[in-house]
């Protein structure tokens, strides 16, 4: 198999295979020595007839072309070879987070807390641009991976944090939808909603994130179990062990763990991007990993990666695969060089074999190349076809000082203007023109008689003795005698006339009733006020707890606020994020319960005696 060609690619090395396909290392050759490993994801020929497996084939590439970023493996080219297709995508040279735990656990170790919760947040900020990344028509995609594990997470020896695999993923605007009530996906990463067969959202692919983090922090699945059906039980009803009951040193992480792993998804955080934030915040109360996630993958997969490199025989592409270990911080961004046209150096059909169907390629013009040292020479192709220059080098011939033009013009134009003369030389021509009219100059002998004496700026300026004989006259008009006030017509005396009867002012509103609160917030009674308003329940550590609340009857019709927001049940039922509308609060206590992602849960009954 290695050595023959899919497409334009020449196949490697098998690096991996299945029941239904198989990914195999392959390389992409071009002029001046150009050489592009990728990694060759194909359908096996006796499973091309499967319509449903080649349409999820399909939907993946489709999908993951149109995204581009520095989490997801980017899909360079979808292709057909025979009767059978293919997707040449980004080589990650390194391992998959199940690879890394299962290494780690052989020598027992665990991957360090600030590494693991580095690459969870990486996770979930591809999670947020997949689910939020623009669609044909400009609305978001709402790509819901579903298919979150520690075999889709790859971990690449120069720090790079890949996933993988949206072959079951669903999005607003794919081809096919699934069925309602079916089940894709592995059952010990399934969110309890998942598992169940219901509608999913973006949070489904958080609580799954929460598996995996939980397994690269313990080495073991929070809910795997011998029996599928008892994993899938455990996934609905039971809460995991805390970390810091396995580990104190990993307590810093219980919160966002317990945030993730939330059974309902109104209880998870919103979405990615507030779980990136909330990993993030983890991370920082972390002591920091001895080492950088590329040397630390390199370190433990040194062997296996250096039988990849000897197992291909092409010494250009050993080259190429030989990547030292980055350096550089997880935070850093990622500069990869890129090929502009994929199209350059299309491998011809080998002799004796048909030529494959060529696609056009799904991925965009810009492919990003993982292994580093690629794409070397791959503007060479532009100098091999570009014509030979004529000989313009002669134009730089003006250097010569035959330009000794310029130097007798500087004398020739006295007018000392260089530029100016040209315009100055217009009017002359008018003037030879019209030779009758220079005669006539009997408009400049009226100037003259009449030169006007300047004011020396020394001087202050006399005055117009026209204005000055102004002034005089205004005054000079009949003073008229100032006519007498009229006496002040006597006004009747005001009499302040008699109050009129206002009607009464209640000096304080009438009770409409009172709120018997009782429990976490203390015990006490809150006087209504009125028939509606606000009113403060109580105050913890954490949170101002009140109700807004309009007598109806002898109920209240109430919404409970709390600053800052928390997560409301009532009667044990989650029902969502605080501000949220109270079923009608009458004289049967009813029992809340409020708590912050991370917190302590605060519980209280709240009951009413509205006045009739």
């Amino acid at each position: 198999m290695e050595g023959n060609y899919v497409g334009r690619y020449k196949l490697l090395k098998r690096l991996a295979a299945g029941g239904m396909g198989e990914v195999h290392l392959a390389a992409q050759g071009g002029p001046a020595g150009f050489e592009r490993v990728v990694a060759l994801k194909r359908i096996l020929p006796t499973m091309a007839s499967e319509r449903e497996l080649v349409k999820l084939f399909l939907d993946e590439a489709r999908l993951v072309a149109r995204l581009s970023h520095r989490n997801i493996c980017q899909i360079f080219e979808l292709g057909e070879d025979g009767d059978t297709y293919f997707v040449a995508m980004q080589y990650v040279q390194g391992t998959s987070v199940r690879g890394l735990v299962d290494r780690l656990a052989q020598d027992g170790e665990r991957i360090p807390p600030a590494m693991a919760v580095d690459i969870a947040a990486q996770v979930a900020d591809a999670l947020a641009y997949a689910y939020e990344a623009p669609g044909r028509d400009g609305q978001p995609l709402r790509i819901i991976h579903r298919d979150v594990t520690p075999h889709n997470v790859l971990l690449s020896v120069s720090g790079d944090v890949k996933l993988i695999d949206f072959g079951v993923a669903k999005s607003a605007d794919q081809s096919h939808a699934t069925q309602g009530g079916t089940i894709k996906g592995k059952l010990a990463y399934m969110s309890p909603e998942q598992s169940r067969g219901k509608p999913l959202d973006g949070r489904s692919d958080l609580f799954t994130l929460g598996i995996v983090l939980y397994e690269m922090l313990t080495g073991r699945n929070p809910f795997a179990q011998p029996d599928v059906i008892e994993t899938v039980r455990a996934i609905q009803n039971e809460t995991p062990p805390p970390l810091a009951a396995i580990d104190p040193a990993l307590a810093p992480c219980d919160p966002v763990i317990t945030a993730l792993l939330a059974k309902a998804p109104e209880d998870r955080p919103r979405d990615a991007n507030e779980a990136y934030e909330l990993l993030s915040a983890a991370k920082a109360g972390l002591p920091r990993a001895p080492k950088r996630l590329g040397p630390f993958v390199s370190e433990h997969f040194s062997a296996e990666i250096s039988a990849v490199i000897k197992s291909v025989s092409d010494s250009e592409v050993q080259r190429a695969l030989k990547v030292a270990p980055s350096t550089r911080d997880n935070s850093d961004p990622v500069v990869e060089p890129t090929v502009v046209d994929p199209s350059i150096g299309a491998k011809p059909a080998a002799p004796g074999r048909p030529g494959p169907k060529s696609m056009a390629p799904i991925a965009a013009a810009v492919a990003v190349v993982l292994v580093g040292g690629l794409g070397a020479g791959v503007a060479a192709w532009k100098f091999a076809s570009r014509p030979p220059r004529p000989e313009p080098i002669a134009v730089a011939t003006p250097t010569p000082t035959p330009t000794p033009t310029p130097p007798p013009e500087e004398p020739t134009p006295p007018p000392k203007l260089p530029e100016p003369p040209p315009p100055v030389a217009k009017p002359p021509e008018p003037t030879p023109e019209p030779t009758p009219t220079p005669p006539v100059v009997q408009p400049e002998p009226v100037p003259p008689p009449k030169p006007v004496e300047l004011v020396k700026p020394d001087k202050k300026p006399k005055k117009d003795p026209r204005l000055v004989a102004k002034a005089p006259t205004e005054p000079a008009r009949p003073v008229e005698p100032p006519k007498p006030e009229p006496a002040p017509v006597p006004l009747p005396p005001k009499t302040e006339p008699a109050p009129l009867p206002l009607p009464p002012t209640p000096a304080a509103p009438v009770s409409a009733g009172t709120l018997n609160v009782s429990g976490g917030i203390g015990r006490n009674k809150v006087d209504l006020s009125g028939a509606s308003g606000h009113v403060t329940l109580g105050r913890t550590s954490e949170l101002v707890i009140g109700l807004d609340y309009k007598v109806s009857g002898d109920l209240l019709a109430a919404t409970l606020t709390s600053e800052p927001f928390a997560i409301l049940s009532i009667d044990g039922v989650s029902k969502g994020r605080t501000p949220i509308a109270l079923p009608p609060i009458g004289k049967s206590p009813l029992a809340l319960e409020l708590r912050r992602l991370g917190g302590e849960p605060v519980r209280f009954m709240v009951s009413a005696d509205v006045a009739k």
